[in-house]
């Protein structure tokens, strides 16, 4: 019985609450929100469900993916990626960018990387 508690805790402990991905991408330099950003959460897969910023450099998606990162891309080429979680040692867990959370990055659009999370 015991085995079977213990199961159970750990296939409900290991599901995932996460619900959608959103928040905003500023200009580092000018602190401008930036626009017709791609946003996908598959590394170099731009036909999965990916989603644009819009004018005021928000972004909003429903497809729930567990991994750590979302993908930015300009006009069609990998950009950088911004961490949705992490974790300090296993002991501290941070989530960004989930379930209301509206986070924002500041990417160098020269360099193409992001300065600030």
């Amino acid at each position: 019985m015991k085995q079977l508690l213990i199961i159970i805790f750990l296939i409900n402990g290991c599901k995932s609450d996460i619900k959608n991905h959103e928040g905003y991408i500023y200009d580092y330099n000018t602190k401008k929100p930036l626009s017709n950003l791609r946003i996908c959460s598959k590394y170099n897969n731009l036909n999965s469900k990916c989603v644009k910023t819009n004018n005021k450099g928000f972004f909003k998606t429903h497809d729930i993916n567990l991994s750590r990162c979302l993908y930015i891309y300009i006009d069609g080429k990998l950009c950088d990626s911004i961490q949705t979680v992490s974790t300090n040692a296993g002991e501290k867990y941070n989530e960004h960018f989930v379930n209301g959370r509206k986070d924002t990055v500041f990417l160098d659009i020269k360099r193409q990387k992001i300065i600030r999370q």
